[in-house]
């Protein structure tokens, strides 16, 4: 969780004066009374009105310190790790928040990812039809390659697939819910500012095509 928290800073201490103040105002709506950390209870009423399909437990995890709140620092890493932490190991289920394998076939052809764990791929706990699995960080240097001499991911790698057993269904990503809340002046706060937040991420990354918060 550590490494997850010193990625969203990063992300943040680069970002622009006017990103830095949209993330605060969303911490800020979160936590509704003003007491200068999110509870428990405003991070449960977070997930009801966002619709995230995010464990409860979430919350134990984040809060690091120990103090029952979210201070600033823990909700940029919820907000990273909603935007970038989205799958679910295909062999536990388990969401996958450090080094994950991913399926290079899968990826490679734009279909839904196949995406595993470091203890089920290494355990080799699952069934797939493909054999080439790349880790997150060395996908990006596959993907690097495949940029660079305009090839495929495999081709890049050097490495040809294979076929075994049939697939497992495809790794869960969050998706928002279908029904949400009354609205309230606090809630509609929150979405604005949730709404805001993520327009500014998108603008920033039509311009710089790398960054996240």
């Amino acid at each position: 969780m550590e490494e997850l928290n010193q990625a969203a800073i990063a992300y943040y201490n680069n970002g622009s004066q006017n990103l830095q103040t949209l993330a605060l105002d969303f911490f800020q709506s979160l936590d509704t009374n003003g007491d200068g950390g999110v509870s428990w209870s405003e991070f449960i009423s977070f997930l009801q009105q966002s619709g995230y399909d995010i464990d409860p437990d979430m919350f134990n995890v984040l809060d690091e310190d120990g103090d029952g709140y979210l201070d600033f620092r823990e909700v940029l890493t919820l907000y990273y790790i909603i935007k970038t932490r989205f799958f679910s190991c295909v062999g536990c289920g388990e969401r996958l928040l450090g080094l994950y394998f991913t399926c290079v076939e899968c990826f490679d052809r734009a279909n839904d990812t196949f995406d595993l764990c470091s203890n089920c791929y290494a355990e080799k706990q699952f069934r797939h039809r493909h054999t080439l699995f790349l880790d997150n960080h060395m996908l990006l240097i596959a993907k690097r390659r495949q940029a660079l001499g305009n090839h495929n991911l495999s081709q890049a790698i050097g490495r040809q697939t294979s076929y075994q057993a049939p697939p497992t269904s495809a790794s869960r990503a969050i998706v928002p819910a279908r029904q949400q809340p009354p609205a309230t002046p606090a809630r509609n706060r929150l979405r604005s500012t949730f709404r805001a937040l993520e327009t500014a991420v998108g603008v920033a990354n039509l311009m710089a095509s790398c960054t996240i918060m």
